[in-house]
């Protein structure tokens, strides 16, 4: 479980809250370069350059919750 979710869900039944704003952000770089360079290399040909890919994603929750009843 996502350390961010399980906080907004301690603050939800711990401080008794109404609402909640929450934003969780992901990033991964991937990149590829001298490991293709070489393999081509030893094929005979010559080639250079990197490539590099980036996912990224950003999610922005807001949650209202009902009151908590005291039993």
């Amino acid at each position: 479980m996502d350390p961010d979710l399980r906080t907004m869900a301690r603050d939800r039944i711990e401080g008794h809250l109404l609402e909640n704003r929450l934003t969780l952000e992901f990033k991964q770089s991937m990149g590829v370069g001298g490991e293709i360079a070489a393999r081509v290399a030893g094929k005979g040909l010559t080639a250079s350059g990197t490539f590099e890919t980036l996912f990224h994603s950003v999610w922005h929750f807001e949650a209202e919750y009902w009151p908590i009843e005291a039993d």
